[in-house]
């Protein structure tokens, strides 16, 4: 039905802005590690989401 198709596209795309903030959030820690950062953020980035 329309509200089913209409309800998995709501689905694929919290999936992908989840996705996207989640990588985009990964390198942004990667980029601060790679800088030398302080040990606090590489226990963020191992935190469980």
């Amino acid at each position: 039905t329309r509200a089913q198709q209409a309800e998995m596209g709501a689905r694929a795309g919290a999936l992908f802005t989840q996705r996207f903030t989640v990588d985009a959030m990964a390198s942004s820690l990667l980029e601060v590690v790679a800088r030398g950062a302080p040990a606090p953020a590489t226990r963020v980035a191992s935190a469980p989401r």
